[in-house]
This record gives C-alpha cells, sequence and structure tokens, in this order.
C-alpha cells in the first residue's frame, strides 16, 4: 500500500511539472527523473547482490523493489511519449 502510494505520487508530481513546465523543460525534467529511477533500480540490484541481510529477505521482496523502480521508469516514459493537445480535445468534443 505504502509503495502505490509513493508511485501516486510520483505520478501527482510529473503531472504538476508536466502542467508548470511545459515542452523541452518539461522532458528534461521527465528524463531526469528516468535517470535516477534507472540509478535506484541499479544500486537497489547491487544491494540485494551483495548485502548478506537483503540476500535473505526473498524473492518476493526482491520483486517488489524493482517493480517499484520500473514503475517510476513508466510513469517518466508516460509523461514523455503521452502528450496531450487540449486545443484538439475541446475541438473534437
Amino acid at each position: 500500500m505504502v509503495v502505490f502510494a509513493t508511485l501516486l505520487l510520483v505520478f501527482g508530481i510529473h503531472s504538476l511539472l508536466e502542467k508548470r513546465f511545459r515542452g523541452k523543460v518539461a522532458n528534461i525534467i521527465h528524463i531526469l527523473s528516468i535517470v535516477v529511477a534507472l540509478t535506484g533500480l541499479y544500486f537497489t540490484y547491487q544491494d540485494f547482490r551483495h548485502s548478506v541481510s537483503h540476500r535473505l529477505l526473498g524473492e518476493r521482496f526482491h520483486l517488489g523493489a524493482y517493480l517499484f523502480w520500473t514503475g517510476w521508469v513508466m510513469i517518466g516514459v508516460y509523461f514523455l511519449l503521452v502528450k496531450t493537445n487540449k486545443r484538439h480535445v475541446i475541438q473534437t468534443l
């Protein structure tokens, strides 16, 4: 539940940043967020492989951590790829 709430918070932050900064600035912020998430994924993987206590936590715990970072990356990719044109949406209504 905490992970889901955190991902919703990340989504909300991306949404606010998308509204506040349009165009290239928003894309740079989304790309930086993806880089941060990929860095977190890498360090999580390294920690699980080299820390005995985390290695013993089990496969489900590891999978949950990997899914969190993957979800963060997907949120960034979503905001990079999906750009809504409000004027076009209003004209089609």
